[in-house]
């Protein structure tokens, strides 16, 4: 299963979380995934030239602590992480500690 939620340009964190709240959390809890894979991409960063959207480095962790919950209530804890784009070094870097500190907790 793969869940695809569209946001408009300009969409912020908090929003962007809430949609995850609304759409993802549900179809999850309805699928029973054996395996949480996330595509790990941090091109959505406020920070990255490309991006279209307007997450930050918290965003990105409080939706690790999302999957993380997730994965521990309907799969056994088990999540595969595989790091994708981004082209904010900065960006990626901040944002990737944030979520391998909240993974690795």
């Amino acid at each position: 299963m793969t869940v695809n939620v569209p946001v408009p340009a300009g969409t912020e964190g908090s929003r962007w979380l809430e949609l995850f709240d609304e759409v993802v959390v549900p179809a999850v809890a309805a699928h029973e995934p054996d395996l949480i894979v996330v595509s790990a991409g941090f091109d959505a960063h406020r920070d990255d030239p490309l991006a279209e959207l307007r997450l930050d480095d918290d965003t990105y962790s409080a939706v690790t602590t999302r999957i993380r919950t997730l994965a521990e209530t309907h799969c056994e804890g088990r999540n595969l992480w595989l790091l994708e784009g981004g082209y904010d070094l900065r960006a990626i870097t901040a944002s990737a500690a944030g979520c391998l500190h909240v993974l690795a907790a």
